[in-house]
């Protein structure tokens, strides 16, 4: 298993940087022959929802679409991928960030009740509550 930081999906995705895109397109698809699967993490994830929304303007609906395609792409290896599943779907279909979701879902499969926060709409979320 090979893993991957931010930057290559990133490229993988937006095809932003022509000569990066080239480099990451042959090493995903040398893992992809090998049958070694490329790992991202959570942070990772996070990180290219943020770089998507910041500094590529995507909105909710394309940065859905990107991350589900990441999830149904055999040779990507995702942290925890019930619990990314879980973070996705209720993103796309909430206020707040991804991240927000995923924090939750994270703190969901390690058992807690709820996840407290001071964002009043988050809160509103399944799972979320005001910290009061």
């Amino acid at each position: 298993m090979i893993a991957a930081d931010t930057n290559l999906i990133v490229r993988y995705l937006v095809h932003d940087d022509p000569r990066q895109t080239a480099i990451v397109e042959r090493v995903f698809g040398e893992a992809e022959a090998r049958g070694e699967p490329i790992f991202l993490s959570h942070l990772v994830l996070c990180e290219v929802c943020w770089t998507l929304t910041s500094s590529h303007r995507l909105g909710k609906a394309a940065i859905v679409a990107a991350l589900q395609a990441l999830l149904h792409d055999g040779a990507f290896l995702l942290q925890d991928r019930e619990i990314v599943e879980g973070a996705l779907g209720h993103y796309g279909e909430g206020s707040a960030g991804f991240s927000d979701y995923l924090i939750g879902e994270v703190a969901r499969a390690e058992g807690a009740k709820v996840t407290l926060t001071f964002d009043r709409k988050l809160s509103r979320s399944r799972g979320f509550a005001i910290a009061t």
